[in-house]
């Protein structure tokens, strides 16, 4: 049985990875937005989506509802009033019985959510999740009978008034294809969206040598995006390297999946990738510093799907 308690947290991107912290609510009862509380602490973090927390026994439910602060304390509320509502049927031995035979989108998203960051793509599971409640919010659909070819096509006009760049349209468009594609409905998606492919920005030595300057006092940050700009790692890839995909014999690095914390490499291709002289110097060190630490950008606890 559910404990009568919901609560809202932030699932925030944060140095060590992505974790679950508490949401900080204002004097006025409102949610602060981006603001979370880390062992007593607020704390600010960018990047991340609001959820709805409740308890099956001791096992924790998530919900998303949104990056919004304000849907998000909006949610809170509505899932409080549904709680007490279904609670007083309970205990007054009504059943509330849903509407059969109807698949509810919002429902449908937090199932593919889940199942994409079980496949380890914690990156993409936020990006269709952020992207379909766009969709969502603004066909104002319930149901997957409800949606046309039409819903698909005005939310498209609405991010290009919105000012995005057609790469960026395309972008969530592909983002909205993969989530109907899990519910069988790619029949409704229009023909997708045309872009210019643009060369990638390329920085030169002194703006390199500038970020540098900037982050020399921080060793983590420095060794970090040294790794970054020196092997060309993805972000996950960057977050889950050990120590033991070190070759020092052959100064080479391998970038494997790491199924304790639900990554895998894209297109399920490992490789291995060579190191630099100057890295293998830096790395050295840097292991004498952290020799307790699994992980080489962040502690042993990095990846862990969660902090309570």
């Amino acid at each position: 049985m559910a404990n009568r308690s919901v609560s809202l947290v932030r699932y925030c991107k944060t140095a060590e990875g992505w974790r679950r912290y508490p949401a900080v609510f204002s004097k006025n009862g409102r949610v602060k937005p981006k603001a979370v509380l880390v062992d007593g602490v607020e704390m600010t973090f960018p990047s991340g989506t609001y959820q709805l927390r409740r308890y099956i026994g001791k096992a924790p439910q998530y919900e998303s509802v949104g990056a919004d602060a304000a849907q998000a304390w909006t949610a809170l509320q509505r899932a409080m009033r549904v709680s007490e509502i279904t609670l007083a049927a309970a205990d007054a031995k009504i059943q509330i019985v849903p509407e059969d035979g109807r698949i509810q989108l919002a429902a449908a998203l937090k199932t593919f959510h889940s199942m994409t960051i079980d496949h380890g793509s914690l990156v993409a599971a936020e990006k269709y999740l952020q992207e379909v409640e766009d969709f969502l919010a603004v066909s104002g659909l319930t149901y997957a009978d409800e949606l046309t070819t039409e819903h698909i096509t005005k939310w498209l006009g609405m991010l290009r008034k919105r000012g995005h760049a057609d790469r960026t349209i395309y972008n969530r468009y592909c983002s909205l294809r993969a989530f109907l594609i899990h519910l069988k409905l790619k029949d409704r998606m229009p023909r997708p969206p045309r872009y210019e492919e643009q060369l990638p920005e390329v920085y030169t030595e002194q703006e390199i040598q500038a970020f540098f300057d900037a982050v020399r006092g921080d060793k983590y940050q420095t060794v970090t995006y040294s790794i970054a700009l020196m092997c060309g790692l993805r972000e996950q890839e960057l977050m889950h390297i050990e120590w033991r995909d070190l070759n020092w014999k052959q100064r080479t690095l391998r970038i494997r999946s790491k199924p304790q914390w639900k990554f895998k490499v894209k297109d399920a291709a490992e490789r291995d990738v060579p190191i630099p002289l100057p890295l293998i110097t830096m790395l050295t060190a840097w292991q004498k510093e952290r020799p307790k630490h699994k992980l080489i950008t962040g502690t042993s606890g990095v990846c862990a799907p969660e902090q309570k």
